[in-house]
């Protein structure tokens, strides 16, 4: 069963530290998993990608 993030914090070189609703937490390096191409070549800005946020 899938668990819902309900935290993120941006760290250094893309990767979020994101945290589950059942308490697990770990770190993420975002451009492991999607490239910064077309739509979002604009998150390469870390003004751009730090106000990453949970939409509750």
């Amino acid at each position: 069963m899938l668990k819902d993030v309900v935290a993120v914090e941006p760290l250094a070189e893309h990767r979020l530290r994101l945290r589950f609703e059942d308490g697990a937490q770990g770190v993420v390096a975002l451009p492991d998993l999607v490239p910064f191409e077309g739509v979002l070549d604009a998150l390469r800005d870390a003004e751009v990608f730090r106000p990453v946020r949970v939409n509750a």
